[in-house]
């Protein structure tokens, strides 16, 4: 069992590492209790509105923004610097973003509903995953590409998965918590393959 925070008040995602037995926490305002949590083994950073394009120095185009949680977000990102992070969804996108890398603001063909392909650039191994945003990572330095989708309608191969090792920020774009257990959906095992691969250890 690990100590697992959980910034916001994901739901799904709160009970997705709650079924695997882990010590769960949901922490919010940084002003108030940054400096009061000792540090947890993993900080997961969860799902919501586009990361707000100022944080990767654009201009907003196409992006609907919660500036205030974005901004708040950045303080926890800097608390647990040195502490194992996974971002899901648009907390992939956030955790890329803080790490300097920046994102394409509208791919209408990947907003797709059902699944979509996921290649995982490590072991080889295709999987079927759930994705449902409108933008796409663009990694950035030494960043470790660890998985792309593929056979997209538009034709591209993108980023859903970039690992960052000085800040250990795992960046998942996929949705573990959307479609557990159904039949056809490998986002969950994707996704542990993905943490094996960067900290040989499942959360």
């Amino acid at each position: 069992m690990a100590k697992v925070y959980i910034v916001g008040n994901d739901a799904g995602v709160t009970q997705l590492f709650r079924d695997r037995n882990h010590e769960v926490l949901n922490i919010s305002n940084p002003l108030e209790t940054a400096e009061l949590l000792p540090d947890p083994e993993l900080v997961v950073f969860t799902g919501g509105s586009d990361v707000w394009p100022g944080l990767y120095g654009k201009k907003n185009t196409h992006s609907s923004c919660d500036v205030r949680r974005d901004l708040e977000e950045v303080l926890w990102y800097h608390r647990f610097y040195h502490v194992r992070k996974l971002g899901i969804c648009r907390g992939g996108q956030f955790l890329n973003v803080c790490n300097g890398g920046s994102m394409e603001q509208d791919a209408p063909h990947h907003a797709l509903a059902g699944t979509h392909n996921y290649y995982d650039n490590y072991t080889g191994d295709r999987y079927s995953v759930t994705s449902t945003h409108h933008q796409i990572m663009k990694g950035v330095g030494s960043v470790f590409v660890v998985g792309v989708s593929f056979n997209m309608p538009d034709g591209r191969n993108t980023h859903e998965c970039l690992y960052y090792a000085q800040t250990k920020s795992l960046c998942f774009q996929p949705h573990p918590e959307y479609g557990r257990g159904e039949e056809g959906n490998d986002t969950v095992t994707a996704m542990e393959v993905a943490m094996r691969t960067v900290w040989k250890k499942v959360y």
